[in-house]
């Protein structure tokens, strides 16, 4: 710890005597600096490169069809659409199924249906 205040070194003493996390300001600044960054970064559906196979899963997906469903239909394991499902959900920086819905209609993948 080169360079520290004596006030902020008792700061951090006090605060790990007590189990609570303590980060010096400039850490604090940095780690804000890169959460920012990645949130404003955030690849955006314009910016996903899918496979043709990835894009057939998707469709897929939102006719409501298992995996299992999904490798009958595309005569692939079941294992291998669950990875497909995992890579394609990292691509999107999906959440949950409702997210990849909502990439697949802005993308035009499928039609809104009334």
């Amino acid at each position: 710890m080169k360079g520290i205040r004596e006030e902020e070194l008792i700061t951090a003493i006090k605060a790990v005597y007590e189990y609570k996390p303590y980060f010096s300001p400039d850490i604090t600044e940095k780690l804000t600096r890169i959460i920012a960054g990645r949130y404003h970064h955030k690849k955006g559906p314009q910016h996903v490169t899918l496979t043709e196979i990835e894009k057939q899963i998707i469709v897929l997906i939102c006719r409501e069809l298992t995996s299992k469903e999904i490798a009958e239909r595309l005569e692939i394991g079941k294992r291998t659409i669950e990875s497909y499902r995992m890579r394609i959900m990292d691509k999107l920086g999906a959440k949950s199924v409702a997210s990849v819905i909502t990439y697949a209609l802005k993308a035009g993948l499928i039609q809104r249906t009334a």
